[in-house]
Formats: structure tokens, C-alpha cells, sequence
């Protein structure tokens, strides 16, 4: 719901609400350029200002949380709940893992708007820099455990979408593209040396890579259309997301773009994979039984499980690090 100021006027819009990134990201833009651009202009001779979202005066939504869940879809439980808004839901994704080998659950901060959690009862929190003004969104922390990459994007659509790094304290939040085409999708790889991330620079979504302090940004040798990768335990690969004609699967390929290959796919989205630990097995999120869920998988794509349970609405599975769990956003369903 969306309310006009100084007008006699509301505009509600409605969406499905459990949709692809790209699909809800859409939306969103579409319903303000709308308002913005042609319904305001059309309505009043005031120069031209920003509409503001209003929440109807209705029971809140779901809280949203991280959960936890073994690898065989065992024992979900809350591993932080949220106290206001984090961002979590399907359509706009965040991310989080484990910030330590060691630890045996996720750590929980915010870190320039990034949820994380310390205990399995844990509160969102913010530790640090807090709101930066922007959608923050899929971050990935560093090998070291020193920063988070992650994508973040303002009013400006698509394109206004970049790859930003940021250290653990929330100081040196840094714009790494400077660009105005769309970034999705960072990781690095596991010996903290380089970033891989999905670019639509050259016209098309492809994969690149760059250093961490953002030099030397490159398509891979072999070029390869995609977004969103995820590099192996030993490098020597990524999986990736491919979308084509209103759908997404997901792809595997060796690490400087050759022999890319269908990995998980069909008639529903399928996108957001991550290696497990040990390489044997991916995690990834699907829409295949009707709403977003993580679901588990061979390496090469079979016994595929659904492991976030029912009754939930689940996105981004990350691993915990000696692979027995996954972490991921889940909003409960009425």
C-alpha cells in the first residue's frame, strides 16, 4: 500500500508473495515509476516528490528468522528471530553462515544493514553500522573472517545494484563495480584471493571476477552467462544461476568458465546454490513443490531432498562448516 500525501488517494498493489529475486525486484520498481511518473504528475501540479509505502492497518505479517536444519532436513530449529524487519523473504533474499569453524551455530549481527545471529535464541541486533539507506542483500563473509561481500542497491532499479565489501566492525563499507549496470550474486573464493560475482556490464548477466579491493575485474576466460556463483571447496569449480525465458536453473562449470554444464533443472526456479564443505553435496533453493524451499542434493545433482520443512516459506542455504547443517531465511506460513 502506498500512500499519496496531500491527496484523497491510496494505491494498493499486490504480488505474489513468493517470487524469483529478479521477479520481485521488478515489481517493486514498476509499482513506484508508476506512481512516481504518471499517476502523480497526473493528479497534482506539485513538483514531482516521492511516494512512501504505508502498512495497512492489519495484524503484522510472519516474523521472519533464520533457521537451522541438519543436512538430512532433521531437527529445523529458530536460530535468531528478528525484532523488526531484516529484509528476509523470498523475493529479496539476505545471507548467513557461520562466521567460524568452531562455532556450532550461526553468529547474529547487523553489520550496514546485514543480519547475522549468536545463539539459537538470539535477537537481531544491530552491532554496528546499522542503516545505510540501501537493499543489502546476499552477503558473503570472507575465508578469513574479516569481511562481507555483498550486493546493495537504492531507488535506481536494476542498475544501481553493486558489489560491496564491508569489514565485520562495519567500518570501510566499499562500493566495489562503480558501475550502472545490475550486479547479483558474490562469493569469494576459498583462499580469500578473488571475488566472483554476476554482471550485466557487457549486455547479458555473466560471471566475473575481481580482486578483494575491486581490481582487476574480468570476465572468465571462457565467458560464461550466469549470476549468483559459489566456488567449490578446493576452487576448482562453481555453481551457478542461469536465467532464460521466465525460468532459472542451476549450472556447474570449472573455475575459469569451461565445461559448463546443466547441474539442477526444470519447469520452477531452482537458483541460490552453495557447496557444501566437503564438496559431495549442494544446497539451493527451488520452487518446485509450489513456494521457495531449500532442498539438498549430490554434487552432480541427484537424490535431491527437500530439507526446510513445510509450513515455511525458506530461501538462501548456506552450510555450517563441517557441513552437518544449513542455515537459511524462512518466513512461517499462515
Amino acid at each position: 500500500m502506498i500512500l499519496l500525501p496531500d491527496l484523497d488517494m491510496i494505491v494498493v498493489t499486490t504480488a505474489e508473495p513468493a517470487v524469483a529475486p529478479d521477479a520481485a525486484e521488478n515489481q517493486i520498481n514498476a509499482s513506484y515509476d508508476l506512481i512516481k511518473y504518471s499517476i502523480l504528475p497526473a493528479v497534482t501540479d506539485q513538483p514531482e516528490a516521492d511516494p512512501f509505502w504505508a502498512v495497512a492497518d492489519a495484524p503484522p505479517p510472519p516474523a521472519d528468522a533464520l533457521y537451522t536444519v541438519g543436512a538430512d532436513g532433521r531437527g529445523r530449529r529458530t536460530a535468531g528471530r528478528s525484532s523488526g524487519s531484516s529484509g528476509v523473504r523470498p523475493g529479496r533474499p539476505t545471507a548467513h553462515r557461520w562466521s567460524s569453524p568452531n562455532q556450532s551455530q550461526p553468529s547474529c549481527r547487523r553489520v550496514a544493514s546485514l543480519l547475522s545471529c549468536t545463539s539459537p535464541t538470539a535477537t537481531a541486533r544491530t552491532c554496528a553500522s546499522s542503516t545505510n539507506g540501501r537493499n543489502n542483500y546476499l552477503p558473503a563473509w570472507s575465508p578469513d573472517g574479516r569481511q562481507i561481500a555483498y550486493v546493495s542497491g537504492g531507488r535506481g532499479g536494476f542498475d544501481s545494484h553493486e558489489i560491496y565489501v564491508v569489514n565485520v566492525d562495519g567500518s570501510g563499507d566499499t562500493n566495489l563495480t562503480v558501475n550502472d549496470a545490475q550486479e547479483y550474486g558474490v562469493a569469494w573464493s576459498p583462499d580469500g584471493s578473488t571475488l566472483a560475482f554476476g554482471s550485466k556490464r557487457d549486455g547479458e548477466m555473466r560471471i566475473y571476477t575481481m580482486n578483494p579491493d575491486g581490481s582487476e575485474q574480468q570476465s572468465l576466460p571462457t565467458p560464461a552467462a550466469g549470476q549468483a556463483p559459489w566456488w567449490s571447496p578446493d576452487g576448482r569449480q562453481m555453481v551457478y544461476t542461469v536465467e532464460s525465458e521466465g525460468n532459472s536453473d542451476i549450472y556447474v562449470m570449472d573455475a575459469d568458465g569451461g565445461n559448463q554444464r546443466l547441474l539442477i533443472g526444470g519447469p520452477e526456479w531452482e537458483y541460490l546454490a552453495s557447496w557444501s564443505p566437503d564438496g559431495h553435496r549442494i544446497a539451493f533453493t527451488s520452487h518446485r513443490d509450489g513456494e521457495a524451499a531449500i532442498y539438498v542434493s549430490n554434487a552432480d545433482g541427484s537424490d535431491v531432498k527437500r530439507v526446510s520443512g513445510r509450513n515455511l516459506t525458506a530461501a538462501v542455504g548456506r552450510w555450517s562448516p563441517d557441513g552437518t547443517q544449513v542455515v537459511f531465511n524462512g518466513v512461517e506460513q499462515r
